[in-house]
């Protein structure tokens, strides 16, 4: 488990550079952080039910990689949602809900006990915690093919 965890901080730095690179090339960030949060949940669901260790643990470290390249695309879209006005309002929310789950830590542990040592349903609070980032992002890929569309429409010069 020890190898197993330093790489899934190796995968997470592999997912933030790929993340970062396609959001700018393909200028879809919200598509590109709702694919994250899939296959984040992807990831958990097969750490609960693999037939062995390893394939577990590193279904776990491949979670953590996506959650890594998603992290900074959330950041990205404080910067492009808030004014100068709100800008540190939405900072300071930010800040308060990765405090706030700093607590998760804390129900994974209560819900492990409560379970009779068993990561099951802590992991399914993971899932679902990632299943509605999921469902939240969706919401953005319209409006950001909205946006590439009309970018790309008044962008361009017609020369003849």
């Amino acid at each position: 488990m020890t190898g197993i965890t330093s790489l899934s901080w190796l995968f997470a730095l592999g997912f933030v550079l790929a993340g970062g690179f396609l959001a700018d090339k393909t200028k879809r960030p919200s598509l590109l952080a709702t694919i994250l949060f899939i296959l984040t949940a992807v990831f958990l669901t097969i750490a609960v039910i693999a037939p062995s260790p390893i394939m577990a643990g590193v279904s776990m470290g491949l979670a953590m990689g996506t959650q890594g390249g998603m992290f900074h695309l959330t950041n990205f879209f404080i910067i492009k949602f808030s004014t100068p006005e709100t800008a540190g309002r939405a900072a300071g929310l930010m800040g308060f809900t990765n405090i706030m789950g700093g607590f998760s830590s804390y129900i994974m542990g209560w819900s492990r006990d409560m379970s009779g040592g068993d990561f099951g349903p802590s992991i399914a609070m993971l899932i679902v915690a990632a299943t509605l980032g999921f469902v939240a992002y969706l919401f953005m890929i319209k409006q950001e093919v909205a946006e590439n569309h009309l970018s790309n429409t008044t962008g361009n010069k017609v020369t003849l």
